[in-house]
């Protein structure tokens, strides 16, 4: 097989899968919110964007400095991720830790604040 043709192949298996994964993904939120209801639908996207947002603030771009760091010369590697995990475990612990008290001095209904 030519280098085209492979290159078009994992072109359209990619783009296959894409296209698969974005129906499976409206039939579940369709669904979802069939199940729930307005309220309860509206109540899951509010907790599913507030965790989210907290979830995103939590990854702190750690993952970017450890690649950047790794290609270095010299470097102690397992000092590094050992350094590095670490703080994006506490990083993550203390930030979700905040959202989750930040969540509970919302005005929302109890049921979403447990969520």
């Amino acid at each position: 097989m030519s280098l085209t043709r492979k290159i078009a192949y994992n072109t359209l298996v990619q783009s296959a899968g894409r296209v698969i994964s974005a129906l499976i993904g409206f039939g579940v939120i369709a669904a979802t919110a069939r199940y729930l209801g307005r309220q309860g639908f509206g109540q899951y996207t509010t907790v599913m964007a507030f965790s989210g947002f907290f979830s995103t603030i939590a990854g702190f771009g750690i993952s970017l400095v450890v690649t950047n760091e790794l290609g270095k010369k010299g470097l102690n590697v397992n000092k590094f991720l050992s350094n590095a995990f670490t703080l994006r475990i506490v990083s993550s612990f203390a930030i979700l830790g905040l959202g989750a008290l930040i969540g509970f001095l919302m005005p929302y209904p109890l049921l979403v604040k447990k969520a």
